[in-house]
């Protein structure tokens, strides 16, 4: 995926978000079906922390460590955060430290961090586009993945939620 398609996926997938929640009641969004499933609001909030956790780990770990030689991305990897995360059906088990705790009070403070979490992305992107291949990290699940292909999660990962989401 080119920087410029990654950009307008990050943009897009945030904006179907907050279009999405605006148009639903507040009730609507704190209605939680049964023990197992997540309210609208703990979706928003399981997006703010995984997303700006990770972030925050790329600039204050990954990238001052510097570049990782002789690094392969795995085109299957990339294919299947960018094709397949967001329809794949399978029940993930978000680590704990990204599970909803009532970390935001307010919808509003939760598709703010949102929204920072776009422009922090979109900033790395700018910042050091294509090189960002060169950057990684070990996943739990996937293996060693670049913090570019980290960046093509992003939005997949949102519109997964946002299926759920419209799935409540």
């Amino acid at each position: 995926m080119s920087t410029e398609t990654l950009h307008k996926r990050l943009s897009d997938s945030g904006a179907h978000i907050a279009q999405y929640v605006a148009q639903m009641s507040d009730s609507k969004i704190a209605d939680k079906p049964n023990q197992d499933i997540w309210s609208v609001h703990e979706i928003l909030e399981h997006l703010a922390v995984a997303e700006s956790k990770v972030l925050r780990h790329f600039v204050q770990t990954i990238i001052p460590a510097g570049k990782t030689l002789d690094f392969e991305e795995k085109s299957n990897i990339t294919s299947f955060l960018v094709n397949n995360l967001a329809t794949d059906q399978r029940k993930i088990v978000a680590p704990e430290s990204v599970v909803p705790k009532g970390r935001y009070r307010e919808t509003a403070h939760a598709m703010e961090q949102i929204r920072s979490n776009t422009y922090a992305a979109q900033e790395l992107l700018a910042s050091y586009g294509e090189d960002l291949r060169n950057y990684t990290m070990h996943n739990a699940a996937l293996g060693i993945i670049s913090v570019y292909q980290w960046l093509e999660w992003i939005p997949s990962h949102r519109e997964r939620h946002l299926l759920q989401m419209k799935g409540l």
